[in-house]
This record gives structure tokens, C-alpha cells and sequence, in this order.
């Protein structure tokens, strides 16, 4: 069958096929050529494996009840024209309202990085103790079609400016919204360690297209010097950074020399420009002009 689009249900027919895995890999194995398949109104706790053998498949949504196999063993890898993944959250009881995307469930996906053509938002989870299904920086530096927010959690498991790198953000050029968190770790190796984590955070240098950057839990105690580059930036948001006392003299010169920036430090916004309307209105230029 050619259909291209494929939608199943369950929620008013328990004994649909998806109760019977054998059944709904019959069932699939009829549409081979489907290029969206959407069973996020179903209550699956595994992909039938007949999914792996949809070719063409472009869209693939599930609910976040389906486990997520090791990278080696998961048939959604094998689909390398993906370009949309939606895992949806438990729908809400209010009827009217839409399922919302687990994005953590996303990250879970083993071996995401061979699905190079895969588009929109991503939250991606490096490999750690935390994260013992996370990736590498490596196969995030594949996925150079992902675009709008790409949330990257788990920094303080990068050990160095070159793995850092092998992530290639500064060719990501769809990206809008870049979101890097150190997340807390008692065995942070950059904990005391701040030029460390300032190359790894020099490592992911960003394309200059970005708008948005967001640091959270940073330790080091310097920016990165690619800041000064980023023109088309609007919005700089620090979080939690532990060393803020030492990296204020950063922010002070980024006041300076964008004064369209917006920097908002753990939710207080300090927007050059408020900043220079302020000392405007107190007369410190005035002052100044007539020195």
C-alpha cells in the first residue's frame, strides 16, 4: 500500500492491534512507503520492529511510554530520512487541550546521532552517571539539521576544548536558541578547574545566526572570547553560575560594547539599554559632556 500518512489509535479500542505486537507488525509491513506514522494516541511500551523497516518514513510520533532500547539495538536509528521525532506526554484531562512533547524523551533515543536529517528543537544529554543514556558530543556534531532550540545538559561531562568542538555548533546555522547546563555534580571535574571549563565552553562556539544563549550552573570564571563575536545575539541569560562575582567584569564589557543586548542573571534583567537610560536620567552624561 502507498498511503503517506498513517495515524493509529487505542484509546477507545483496547483490544486494537497494538495490543498484539505480531499483529502490528502485520499491520505496518502493509505500508512500506508511509512516510508519517503517528501512534501517539496509543499505549505501546515498545515499537513494533517492523518500524525500523519504514524507509521512507519522515515523522515518526510515539508516546513516552515505549522503553528506549541501547543504541545498538534501536530500530528508530535505522530510519536515516527521519526528520521528525514527537513523543508525546500523557494527555492532559482537559479534552480540548493538545499532547505536549517529552523532550527528555527525545534525549533518550540510543544512537541518536545517526539520524542526521533530524529537524527542530532537541534536548541532548552527554554521557555521564547522570545521564547513563546520553551521547557524545560527537554525534551531536552529525545533526546539522536541527534548528530553533537545541538544549545541551550535561556540559561538565566534556573533558576538553577538542571533544567540545566535535560537537560543530558553529555550522549549525538553523539554531536560534542555545541552552548549556552543567547541571549539579558533586564530582564536577571543573569544580576549582575554571580555564577548563572555560575552553570546553570556548569549544562550543555557536554560529553567529544564534539569538538567545542560555549558561546555567557554569563554574569558570571568564566568557568565552567568541562572545564578542556574536552580533546578531538579542538575549544572554546567565543561571546559577558559581563564580559570578569574577565573571561580572565580563558582563560589565558586554554592557558596554552591545548596548541592544538583553542579560538577564538568575531572572533580573540587565539590559544595556535600561542601563544607559538610567544613568541618562541621573545626569552622569550630562555631567560628563560638560567636562
Amino acid at each position: 500500500m502507498n498511503s503517506q500518512l498513517f495515524v493509529f489509535t487505542d484509546k477507545e479500542a483496547p483490544s486494537s492491534p497494538w495490543s498484539d505486537i505480531c499483529e502490528a507488525n502485520r499491520t505496518l509491513r502493509k505500508f512500506k512507503r508511509v512516510k508519517v506514522l503517528d501512534l501517539t494516541d496509543t499505549h505501546i511500551t515498545r515499537l513494533p520492529d517492523s518500524v525500523g523497516e519504514l524507509k521512507h518514513l519522515r515523522y515518526l510520533g510515539f508516546p513516552n511510554t515505549v522503553e528506549q532500547p541501547r543504541a545498538d539495538g534501536n530500530k528508530i536509528t535505522k530510519l536515516l530520512l527521519l526528520e521528525t521525532v514527537y513523543v508525546s506526554k500523557p494527555r492532559s484531562p482537559a479534552a480540548d487541550m493538545d499532547m505536549e512533547m517529552d523532550t527528555e524523551g527525545i534525549a533518550k533515543i540510543g544512537g541518536i546521532g545517526k539520524l542526521e536529517k533530524l529537524q527542530g528543537s532537541l534536548e541532548f544529554h552527554v554521557h555521564n552517571k547522570n545521564h547513563k543514556n546520553g551521547h557524545t558530543m560527537l554525534e551531536l556534531g552529525k545533526m546539522n539539521s536541527i534548528s530553533r532550540t537545541l538544549s545541551i545538559k550535561g556540559v561538565q561531562a566534556v573533558q576538553t576544548k577538542k571533544e567540545a568542538q566535535e560537537a560543530r555548533l558553529a555550522i549549525k546555522a538553523s539554531l536560534q536558541v542555545l541552552k548549556l547546563d552543567w547541571e549539579n555534580d558533586a564530582d564536577d571535574p571543573c569544580k576549582g578547574k575554571g580555564n577548563g571549563c572555560l575552553l570546553v565552553l570556548g569549544g562550543l562556539q555557536p554560529h553567529a545566526n544564534l539569538r538567545e544563549l542560555h549558561i546555567t550552573r557554569y563554574p569558570g570564571k571568564k566568557l568565552p572570547a567568541w562572545l564578542w563575536q556574536m552580533t546578531n545575539l538579542t538575549s544572554l541569560y546567565l543561571t546559577s553560575c558559581t563564580c559570578y562575582t569574577e565573571l561580572k567584569s565580563d558582563v560589565d564589557r558586554l554592557k558596554q560594547d552591545f548596548p541592544h543586548l538583553s542579560i538577564v542573571i538568575d531572572g533580573n534583567q540587565e539590559s544595556t539599554a535600561a542601563l544607559f537610560r538610567q544613568q541618562w536620567s541621573t545626569g552622569l552624561y550630562n555631567s560628563a559632556s560638560n567636562q
